[in-house]
């Protein structure tokens, strides 16, 4: 019986003992793991504070420096602002739109493809019910130019040729704008349905004719379409695509798309931090990028009479200036290197356009073509007998605006382009209403990208100004927008390796105050193909601007980017205001 109990008192110690060292072995464990965990944190915290500062393009791209130049380096520390700022929130200004739902208002009786070709479907256009009676023709349309005897034509299209539209089968339509309508043929002959199209018209094929295309290829004929060499890139010259958003600052291109900055920046675009307007309006903001310096604006005195920036040194006001004499960029790259080129405006309505108004700042209209591709005929036939909204056809219009840009970059992808696109009609009021087009826009820029379209294209997203109309006014943050348009440029793929000193200018000018002129001058170093020993080789660039090529000095100030005194973004140092109501006076905004 003792025994017993002492076997059981041994075996209870025993258990004990065992316990009291599985615990301390726990514990030591424990304080151990977390003294590695503490190690491990205090390294990923060095990681991430090293890292904080890099950033990658792609996950085969190297590292570069997130602030090459720190704004605060400038003499000019221009506003940096909140993309989220407490006084631009609220919903009227902000809304977080994501879709636009669009009433269909009438029945499709043809449907144009994401690469621009046509199929016209007449007899399920109300399926499951089938129509008859119905047959569909394609009207080719031209004009939108000023004819001097009249004056007044900017604003007319007419057809020019009329072709039966084949039905159930994919079919190219070789011209730039275009309509199909669709009639009765039981008599009446009534108008059904009619909608305006824009295509590319294909220089190697007849114009105004319908080509039928097959959906896949097959090996008919011998396989011989496989034996075809495909058309070979121009590899020694850069193309530039730029699409444009009326009255689209950077805060708010990033505060509501979010998708397509996340994308733009995975893809290699960079965003200029100090790019300020000089400008009030789209016109004379877009001329210097587009033109450079206006020949009768190079006669105008440089100051106004208070001493600050002559508008009339940018572009006259008052001048009536024919704008088919306008040295536009791509003219130049289509005369020197022969260069394929598109001026697609949303004109928003039929008498408006860029430089075809206002009569005393503007002829009325071209009198010939601006550019190969013109689409001014398209958006009249759009425009005509209809006020813009949103939706259009029972969907919503500007997604189609925005494709003829994505399919200009693809089409001309392996020839020399300049194409420019401005979409007008999505953000010139509401400016949240750019939200909607979040993942189309990114969608598109991807597709791009797979395509290769972007490989030798310098491409640039881009705002002419601010929102300057709308309620995004009243507030403090609103009216910093205004001034700060939304610049992003990708460069051309491989371009960091090919000119590196060129590069790292371009890098560190992302964080300098930058202006419309420096972009003209970014452009043109972009048409000439000017880097490297050819950089090297050539005088001292003249005139406005300093290219993003170039070192922009740190010292520069609104004046020498010729930004007049009410757009300069460069803060006043009150440090040593001692004035009460100067201090009182400071916004407090979250900034």
């Amino acid at each position: 019986m003792i025994r017993n109990v002492r076997r059981r008192i041994s075996t209870f110690v025993s258990l004990l003992f065992t316990l009291f060292l599985f615990t301390t072995t726990i514990h030591s464990n424990a304080r151990n793991s977390e003294k590695s965990a503490e190690m491990r944190a205090s390294r990923l915290s060095f990681s991430n504070l090293r890292d904080v500062a890099w950033h990658f393009l792609g996950d085969d791209e190297p590292r570069e420096p997130l602030l090459a130049h720190h704004p605060f380096n400038n003499t000019c520390r221009f506003f940096l602002p909140n993309i989220y700022a407490d006084d631009i929130i609220p919903y009227r200004l902000s809304e977080r739109k994501r879709q636009f739902r669009c009433p269909l208002e009438d029945l499709d009786y043809a449907t144009m493809d994401n690469e621009g070709y046509m199929y016209v479907h007449p007899h399920f256009v109300n399926y499951p019910n089938t129509t008859k009676n119905v047959s569909c023709k394609v009207v080719i349309i031209e004009g939108g130019l000023r004819q001097p005897e009249k004056n007044k034509t900017k604003n007319d299209f007419y057809e020019v040729a009329v072709l039966e539209a084949p039905e159930n089968q994919r079919f190219w339509v070789n011209a730039d704008a275009f309509l199909v309508r669709c009639h009765r043929i039981d008599g009446k002959n009534e108008t059904v349905w009619e909608k305006a199209f824009a295509s590319i018209r294909d220089d190697q094929l007849n114009a105004n004719k319908i080509f039928n295309v097959s959906d896949l290829q097959s090996f008919g004929n011998f396989g011989e379409e496989f034996l075809k060499a495909p058309r070979r890139p121009q590899t020694n010259r850069y193309s530039i695509d730029i699409m444009g958003f009326d009255s689209t600052s950077r805060n708010m291109f990033m505060r509501h798309l979010p998708r397509s900055t996340e994308i733009m920046k995975k893809l290699g675009y960079h965003f200029l931090y100090g790019y300020t307007k000089i400008a009030d309006n789209s016109m004379v903001n877009l001329a210097p990028i587009l033109i450079g310096e206006v020949k009768e604006a190079q006669e105008k005195p440089k100051t106004d009479a208070s001493g600050d920036i002559n508008i009339d040194s940018i572009l006259p006001q008052r001048d009536a200036l024919d704008p088919t004499n306008l040295d536009f960029l791509w003219k130049m790259m289509g005369e020197k290197f022969g260069c394929k080129s598109m001026f697609n405006e949303d004109i928003s309505m039929k008498g408006l356009g860029l430089f075809n108004y206002p009569n005393h700042e503007f002829q009325p209209g071209f009198r010939k073509n601006p550019a190969d591709h013109y689409y001014r005929p398209y958006y009249l036939a759009v425009y005509h007998k209809w006020k813009y909204s949103q939706c259009k056809d029972g969907g919503q219009i500007q997604n189609e605006f925005i494709s003829l840009w994505k399919r200009f970059a693809l089409y001309y992808k392996d020839i020399c382009h300049f194409g420019f696109s401005f979409v007008t009609t999505l953000t010139h009021e509401a400016t949240f209403m750019l939200e909607v087009i979040d993942e189309q826009l990114s969608y598109d820029l991807s597709q791009l990208y797979i395509a290769g379209a972007l490989d030798n294209t310098l491409s640039v997203i881009m705002g002419d100004h601010g929102n300057r109309i709308g309620a995004i006014q009243f507030s403090y943050t609103g009216r910093i927008e205004e001034r700060m348009p939304l610049m992003a440029i990708r460069l051309p793929t491989g371009f960091k390796d090919k000119y590196p000193v060129e590069y790292r200018n371009f890098i560190e000018n992302k964080y300098k105050l930058t202006g419309n002129f420096d972009i003209h001058k970014t452009l043109e170093d972009i048409v000439e193909m000017r880097f490297g020993e050819k950089r090297e080789n050539s005088p001292p660039s003249s005139g406005r601007g300093i290219s993003l090529f170039d070192s922009i000095p740190n010292d520069r100030e609104c004046k020498d980017a010729f930004i007049p005194e009410n757009f300069c973004m460069c803060m006043i140092d009150v440090s040593n205001v001692t004035t009460p109501l100067a201090k009182t006076n400071m916004p407090e905004t979250k900034t």
